[in-house]
This record gives structure tokens, sequence and C-alpha cells, in this order.
């Protein structure tokens, strides 16, 4: 009977170190609305994996949402650049449409290149993108309908300072030491 005590106790515990590392992968795909923008007939809203937003690598997601209905704009595409706002204040003028620029970054902006999106509903446009540094931001967005009329309007996004690497990845490294001291614990105890 004891041994079967123990047996029990060595499944829960190998059951603790394994769920808490996979629970970063079940969290991974739950984005939270991060701005939303009116336009004519419809709503776009843009969605981000954590907020605040961090410096570096960054996964963002957007949808158009017809009013009423709530339900997706079909053929609806998108195309944005993500700009840095000037230390004065001001937002920098846009060109007569920033979604031409060809640089990665700097002054010109970082493009934001949102695709269709294949796991999950299959209904979000998602990008991921590389911003260099915390402060304020612009996303400049240009919305494509399948008729061909185009609308360009502007978010402000802030940027929070970058994580230090080993805060950005406890999630993934801490079950796996917990796991193995409780696992060292439970063969220990007098039997």
């Amino acid at each position: 009977m004891r041994i079967g005590i123990f047996m029990t106790l060595n499944r829960t515990i190998l059951t603790l170190i394994l769920l808490p590392g996979l629970c970063p992968l079940a969290w991974a795909d739950n984005a939270v609305p991060l701005a939303s923008h009116q336009l004519d007939d419809s709503t776009f809203v843009l969605f981000a994996h954590s907020l605040p937003l961090r410096a570096g690598p960054v996964h963002l997601e957007a949808c158009l949402l017809q009013e009423g209905s709530g339900q997706p704009v079909p053929g609806a595409t998108m195309r944005a650049v993500l700009r840095a706002v000037q230390l004065d204040g001001e937002l920098p003028a846009s060109p007569e449409w920033c979604g031409d620029v060809q640089g990665s970054s700097g002054t010109d902006g970082i493009p934001v290149d949102f695709r269709p999106r294949y796991r999950g509903s299959g209904l979000l446009l998602a990008a991921d993108l590389h911003v260099p540094q915390s402060g304020e931001w612009r996303l400049d967005v240009r919305v494509t309908r399948s008729t061909g009329e185009q609308t360009d309007f502007g978010i402000p996004v802030r940027i929070a300072e970058a994580l230090p690497p080993w805060q950005a990845s406890w999630p993934w490294i801490l079950p796996v030491p917990v796991g193995i001291v409780l696992y060292l614990f439970s063969r220990k105890r007098p039997r």
C-alpha cells in the first residue's frame, strides 16, 4: 500500500513538473485588444500578445469587423508602417502613403506586413516585427477592401523598455528546477 501512495505522489509531482512548463504554450495564443479605429461601416481592431508592448520582437494581429454584425470584412487587406514620434511630441509628417516604405527602420519607419494567420479561427491578419527602442510610436495603417476602397489612419502606440532576458524567459525556465526539487524531496521522504 505504501508503494502505491509513493507511485501516485511521483505521478503527481511529474504532472506538476510538466504542467507549468506547458502553460506558456497554452497562453501563447491569447491576444488582447491594443487599439481600435472606427471607419465608416467597420472597425479596425489591433491585438497584441502582451501588454505593454516592449522593445524587441513584437507580434501584432489585426482584423476589420463589420459594423453591427461584428463579422470580419471578407477580402480586406492591411499594410502598415510603425514610425517613431519626434522628441518634441510631434508626429512626423506622413508621405503620400507611408506603406510604400522600403527601409527596415529609422525615420522612414518599420514596415508591418500583415498576412493571413492560419492557426486558430483564421480571421486575423498577423505581423511580426522588431521594434528597436522604447518610446512613443505611431502605426500608420492602410486598409484596402475587396472593392478597392482604401482608408488611411494612424494609431498611437507606446513601446516600453525591453525586459532583461532572464525576466522574459522565466516562465519557461523556472518550472523545471522547481519540479526537480519537488521530485527529489518526494524521494528523500522516509518510507
